[in-house]
């Protein structure tokens, strides 16, 4: 029996899971994996990642680039009969599309849920469940005929890493024979309902400042779906910037009718620190700063603060950018 050969883009969190999956069963031969360029430090959190490991092991090549260019000529050169998109960071024009198969493994509710980040925005925007779905990549975004979803709920104790591991699982099991039935014709394709579709953004870093006046249930999504791998929901205390990583309930929530948004109104020596988020408090419990690497109250010992940019803060911070402009990194 001839094997299926096949090029992997592999940019995300679920690169190694699906080469696993591939290199593991004898239908298919992997011819390449194409992984982020060493200058992408957006989606490098080592230098050299897990599924550049695993080819490696398996002397599968790895070619780090983003270069859509550079694309249509490893494809050219390699002849794979399917690219597998898992996945990569641009929309591969139609003059590279039309030389295979394109499959794209999306993280999302199609055709809802087009776009970027969508497991941190699902988890950011309380959705009760998560799903993968697996399309023919066309030249619009995410916009290609379904050959299967497969659904997840949301727990309230999941995260964005429990959220990876359980849907890595699912395409190790589940895609190998998914992909040969492809290949064979025999998968009855789904339309998608283009009137139907809608988008979430790119997030950055930047994007993970808290705004304290949102509902405390927002904030403890906001901390559990920017989790590591990503860089971390912060705050600021004073002019330190402190990761959150940790955040609950109090135990014995007060209400309060009136509300300073970031106010500490509670400090719990060995536990952590209540923040006042827009509906009532929130108990912080593990963050990481230049001076601190766990229980907030260790450094937090006053009622007397507000955690987050105030307005004196920023004014001081744009009087020391139009002192030094190489500061811009810092405005959040």
């Amino acid at each position: 029996m001839s094997t299926i050969t096949i090029l992997q883009l592999a940019f995300g969190e679920m690169g190694e899971s699906v080469l696993r999956s591939l290199i593991n069963d004898a239908r298919f031969e992997v011819v390449g994996v194409v992984t982020p360029p060493a200058t992408a430090a957006f989606y490098r959190h080592t230098n050299l990642l897990p599924q550049e490991m695993l080819a490696q092991d398996m002397d599968i090549e790895v070619f780090k680039t983003a270069d859509l260019s550079e694309l249509h000529k490893l494809v050219v050169q390699l002849k794979p009969e399917l690219v597998l998109i898992a996945s990569f960071n641009k929309i591969i024009p139609p003059q590279t599309l039309s030389l295979s198969k394109f499959v794209n493994i999306h993280h999302g509710k199609l055709p809802r849920q087009r776009g970027r980040a969508n497991l941190n925005w699902a988890i950011i925007n309380g959705e009760p469940s998560v799903s993968v779905s697996v399309h023919e990549a066309v030249r619009d975004l995410d916009a290609g005929d379904i050959l299967r979803q497969y659904h997840m709920t949301i727990r309230p104790q999941d995260d964005i890493a429990s959220i990876y591991a359980e849907i890595n699982q699912v395409l190790e099991e589940k895609l190998p024979d998914l992909l040969s039935e492809y290949l064979a014709g025999r998968i009855h394709l789904q339309a998608q309902d283009h009137s139907r579709a809608t988008y979430y953004c790119t997030r950055l870093p930047d994007d993970g400042m808290i705004d304290w006046s949102w509902s405390s249930a927002r904030i403890s999504n906001f901390i559990r779906a920017l989790r590591k791998p990503f860089p971390g929901a912060f705050t600021y205390f004073g002019d330190q910037k402190l990761m959150i990583w940790e955040a609950r309930e109090p135990d014995a929530p007060r209400v309060f009718e009136g509300i300073v948004p970031g106010r500490v109104v509670g400090i719990h020596k060995g536990v952590g620190v209540e923040i006042l988020a827009g509906d009532g408090p929130l108990l912080i419990t593990d963050v990481e700063g230049a001076e601190i690497s766990g229980d907030p109250s260790q450094i937090i010992r006053s009622s007397r603060c507000t955690l987050g940019l105030t307005i004196p803060d920023l004014l001081r911070r744009l009087e020391q950018l139009n002192r030094d402009p190489a500061l811009t990194k810092f405005v959040h």
